[in-house]
């Protein structure tokens, strides 16, 4: 990775396409690129210490744009699923407009639903 890619910046190039990712992948630690992020670590720790899924497939500053998108075309959050572009957003981001609390639809549920409805047409 360094051999490839700057490692001394503040924005973090994308290197992983999106076929490729999976649950536990992440980038190198957010404090020393240069290091792999421990699989033996929690979830928690990996969310934590380690460069995102979303921020090693898009890098930096893609990401802070297409979350910028995400929240001016989505504001109440309906299009919303695991590892997606602005699902890294605290929960009271995503929930919280205008003081109400909105459910999530999750987008696994909507495709589904929308599946059956063109079936029963």
């Amino acid at each position: 990775f360094p051999r490839m890619y700057d490692t001394t910046g503040t924005n973090f190039p994308p290197f992983i396409g999106s076929n490729h990712a999976g649950p536990n992948t992440r980038g190198p630690l957010t404090s020393d690129w240069t290091k792999p992020c421990p699989l033996e670590w929690t979830t928690a720790e990996r969310d934590d210490k380690c460069i995102s899924l979303q921020e090693t497939i898009w890098g930096s500053e893609m990401l802070k744009r297409l979350e910028s998108i995400k929240t001016t075309v989505d504001p109440d959050f309906m299009f919303d699923c695991y590892g997606c572009v602005g699902n890294s957003l605290p929960p009271e981001e995503k929930t919280a407009v205008d003081g109400a609390m909105f459910h999530h639809f999750h987008v696994g549920l909507l495709i589904g639903t929308l599946t059956a409805w063109l079936w029963n047409i």
